[in-house]
């Protein structure tokens, strides 16, 4: 620890870290990534592993001057989230102190911001499709959701918001603002205040709540559509995009209300508006649209300190643009109306049910009052993925109660496999928790019988087909000598004429590689983020858009968006590149650069070839790359690139 104290030290340049800086006698600093809110953000290695880790670097004079939190308060709090472990979380590897230093280390992700995402999309002349957006939305809601149990965001932005090589979405800073509330103030565009996605009450100096993260989501929504932050006078999304329906208007609005209140009460029932409105998914019953207007925003299961005030707050209730990028109702926008009481009953305490799990208001309402398994309505807890279920020995999840009951429902899990809360560490059997014991019975008996209808149809179509086989053997035998001998003949000259044609070809193909030098054959992953223009015969223009590719929202943990890497690209392309080969002879090219589209069988379904989408050589080189056999992922599809030259 000495030699990293030292070396911290006698750092050159004022607040940066020199090359080869260790921190915590583990993390060796190799460049700089970025610069936030009094902060450096390194790329650093580990000193014994090797192994890529992000570093933030917070000298404890930008600490004095933004928080009033000390030093040990801001490692207790990054300390509590180092046990979040979720597919759209940073994951936080270590926190400590270093001479006058603070250091949070943390998951190395290849990829790009959400702040660079956004500009490259604006920089083409277009935000993200409603449906990227509203998928992106999802996947940061369930990061907020899963991690609302230790600690709040408060400082959510576009910059701690990344998106990885396979399309990804992870969220970072958590723990982090309480100690240095100035990161909320940081992440905007170029030319547009840095305070644009905190809300009003937190320029105010108050303490971080679920609403403040509302407000900051429903600012990148607007952002995400219209490639733009909301600005002044404020302009509905659906008149900047005509792509935005005017029904998500209404969903921007409330979340962006000045009012925290008036906002919807999670960033889960933002996300559940948003599917509605953009035609994603069915609205929600009326019930449960009752309830989730009515319940008021909640807090971190941890407590949270203030935040330091940092400038005037607003004029309160005032219906104008905030300092944070509210909106001003305007013409044909009805302001917010304010939410109405909880409808839950005070101090009533949860039931507990078997193996020790309390049970929610929404759970015990839903469990034991419904008068049938279909009756049953998820609240706002049931879309927590908090369950665990232990099959063979082996923990799957975690899964939010939905996601619990429809693999039930699908026979996935089955009533003797044990569920585990792993908030509490509570377990019982999937037959012993209140309600999904009668679901699990009904669905093994709804599989069983279709499978026995199945089985039956299967039994009657196997008496028709002996009774037509037998019908048809005297045909075939007397027709055997014949056909044999006929099929004998022509697949003799058939084999041997598709021989000849594979041999000349190799011949030929063996013919130009000897009269050509073979450069650097190379193949890779694309990153996320670019379209190919026009249609063309090597696949469309839409095969290239990886807007959407953002993975689905709605499947589990590290499921629905996997991508092949660059070794599994590499390898396919050298084991077959000589398929190729035809395909370049006769077009005369010397410098092949392709970029194609793997799907999630395995198989290509797009081709683009030296930046052209159109003629024979695309076509011609799909045609023989929809023969190879890549392998099969969890996924959308994997945009890869792979190149070759000749001389």
């Amino acid at each position: 620890m000495r030699q990293a104290t030292e070396s911290i030290d006698a750092a050159a340049g004022p607040g940066t870290l020199p090359t080869g800086t260790v921190i915590g006698g583990r993390f060796r600093v190799e460049s700089v990534i970025s610069r936030e809110s009094g902060s450096v953000v390194y790329h650093a290695s580990d000193v014994g592993a090797g192994t890529p880790w992000t570093l933030r670097v917070i000298p404890l004079s930008a600490m004095a001057q933004n928080s009033p939190n000390g030093p040990a308060d801001f490692v207790a709090d990054v300390e509590r989230t180092q046990a979040l472990r979720h597919k759209n979380l940073v994951d936080v590897e270590a926190v400590g102190r270093e001479a006058e230093f603070l250091y949070v280390a943390t998951e190395f992700v290849d990829g790009q911001s959400l702040r660079a995402f956004i500009d490259g999309k604006r920089a083409e002349g277009r935000g993200v499709s409603l449906k990227g957006a509203s998928n992106l939305v999802a996947h940061v809601s369930n990061a907020l959701e899963y991690a609302k149990r230790v600690t709040l965001h408060g400082a959510l932005n576009p910059a701690i918001i990344w998106v990885n090589r396979s399309g990804r979405v992870k969220v970072s800073g958590l723990g982090i603002a309480a100690g240095l509330p100035s990161l909320a103030r940081h992440g905007a565009p170029a030319g547009v205040p840095d305070t644009i996605y905190c809300a009003p009450e937190i320029l105010a100096g108050g303490a971080i709540t679920a609403a403040a993260d509302v407000y900051a989501l429903g600012v990148i929504l607007y952002e995400l559509l219209t490639g733009n932050p909301p600005g002044s006078p404020f302009r509905p999304a659906s008149s900047v995009s005509s792509d935005v329906p005017a029904a998500v208007d209404a969903v921007i609005q409330r979340a962006m209300a000045r009012d925290p209140a008036s906002r919807w009460p999670s960033t889960a029932a933002l996300k559940d508006a948003l599917q509605a409105a953009a035609g994603l998914a069915p609205a929600e019953p009326a019930a449960r649209t009752a309830s989730a207007a009515a319940a008021p925003p909640s807090a971190a299961a941890a407590p949270q300190r203030s935040a330091a005030p940092h400038g005037q707050a607003p004029a309160p209730q005032q219906p104008a643009m905030a300092s944070g990028g509210g909106p001003r109702p305007g013409p044909g926008m009805a302001a917010p109306a304010p939410a109405a009481a909880a409808a839950a009953m005070p101090g009533q305490a949860p039931v507990p049910g078997p193996g020790g799990f309390p049970q929610p208001d929404g759970l015990r309402r839903s469990y034991l009052n419904a008068p049938a398994v279909s009756a049953w309505t998820p609240g706002p807890d049931d879309m927590i993925e908090k369950w665990l279920v232990q099959k063979d020995r082996l923990d799957f999840g975690p899964f939010s109660m939905v996601q619990l009951r429809s693999q039930i429902e699908r026979g996935e899990i089955l009533p003797e496999h044990v569920m585990i809360d792993n908030d509490a560490g509570t377990r019982c059997r999937i037959k012993e928790y209140p309600g999904l014991g009668d679901l699990a019975k009904h669905a093994h008996r709804r599989i069983e019988q279709a499978r026995r209808a199945q089985a039956e149809q299967r039994s009657e179509k196997s008496e028709k087909k002996k009774s037509f086989v037998t019908a048809v053997i005297a045909l075939v035998v007397l027709l055997a000598v014949g056909g044999g001998v006929a099929f004998y003949v022509v697949s003799r000259r058939d084999s041997a004429g598709g021989r000849l044609a594979s041999r000349e070809e190799e011949a030929e193909i063996e013919s130009f590689l000897k009269g050509v030098k073979l450069g650097s054959m190379k193949g890779s992953v694309r990153r996320a983020g670019h379209r190919a223009a026009g249609s063309n015969s090597g696949g469309t223009a839409e095969d290239f858009n990886n807007d959407s590719n953002f993975g689905d929202a709605s499947k589990g943990f590290a499921a629905g968006d996997q991508t092949l890497d660059d070794d599994q690209i590499q390898s396919t392309m050298m084991a077959n590149y000589r398929k190729l080969v035809p395909c370049i002879m006769s077009s005369g090219a010397r410098e092949i650069a392709m970029e194609f589209v793997v799907r999630g069988t395995g198989k290509v379904s797009a081709v683009k070839v030296n930046g052209q989408t159109k003629g024979a050589l695309p076509g011609c080189l799909l045609g023989r790359m929809q023969g190879f056999s890549f392998p099969k992922f969890d996924g959308s599809k994997t945009i890869a690139s792979w190149s070759m030259s000749m001389r």
